[in-house]
């Protein structure tokens, strides 16, 4: 599957908004930007020991998922990273889906038009509901394991007393 212009892709299908963030974290930081029109990526943050950066301002944005990725982790961190997914580990915040699965919604929703369903392609649809459907199992079994966690209080529930 060719990965060119897919992010402009993304949103002509709907499956992703102007003005979405994305977000990656790669040892210990967190890397995020938005998503606009025609696909490119900007406004990038880089949050490292809980201080947010901005950074990338020196150019007009990135055009290709990888290539963000790529300069996040070998301009910033100095780290050169052979095996790095970035569809695989960058995720929408708004729906918590890594952006290859995103992308494999863009084929099942491209008009089928001359295509003739074999038992391959029906087996390989199959697998992709499959798998859909067990990541939306366990995001509900994620949010319902924080919604029974019961809230941090204090003690005496004095709202002016400091914690440290």
């Amino acid at each position: 599957m060719s990965t060119k212009n897919t992010l402009s892709e993304l949103l002509q299908f709907g499956l992703v908004q102007c003005h979405d963030k994305l977000v990656f974290l790669f040892k210990g930081h967190e890397f995020s930007c938005t998503l606009r029109d025609g696909g490119i990526l900007c406004n990038c943050t880089w949050k490292q020991n809980n201080v947010i950066s901005n950074c990338f301002m020196d150019r007009p944005g990135f055009t290709s998922l990888t290539d963000w990725c790529d300069s996040c982790i070998q301009e910033l961190l100095s780290e050169y990273v052979t095996r790095f997914s970035s569809w695989k580990r960058v995720k929408h915040q708004k729906t918590g889906a890594p952006m290859a699965m995103l992308r494999a919604r863009i084929q099942e929703l491209k008009p089928t038009v001359g295509r003739v369903d074999t038992i391959a392609t029906l087996e390989q649809d199959l697998l992709r509901e499959r798998r859909r459907n067990t990541y939306l199992m366990e995001r509900i079994r994620l949010l319902e394991n924080a919604a029974q966690r019961p809230a941090d209080t204090m003690a005496d529930d004095n709202p002016f007393r400091l914690q440290f």
